[in-house]
């Protein structure tokens, strides 16, 4: 995915998430780590390294590869991603 792209999705699927927990009665303090934490990914200050990224029709094959290791970062589960 390119720069660009990748960084729209973080804002999206972040305020998205953050819009969530104003409607819920989640403690102030995770609402507020959570938007540093998107705002770090956002800047780039932070990056995590993602082996690859799988759609939700793949879980089964997400737990096998999670529980078999050998994985060069994390495995990213997303709703749209075909």
């Amino acid at each position: 995915m390119e720069a660009a792209a990748e960084l729209a999705a973080w804002r999206k699927t972040s305020q998205t998430l953050l819009n969530q927990f104003d409607a819920g009665a989640t403690s102030r303090w995770f609402k507020e780590d959570l938007e540093r934490l998107f705002n770090l990914l956002a800047a780039g200050t932070i990056r995590p390294r993602v082996a690859e990224r799988i759609s939700f029709d793949e879980v089964a094959e997400a737990h096998r590869r999670l529980e078999a290791g050998r994985l060069n970062g994390r495995l990213v589960l997303c709703p749209d991603f075909k």
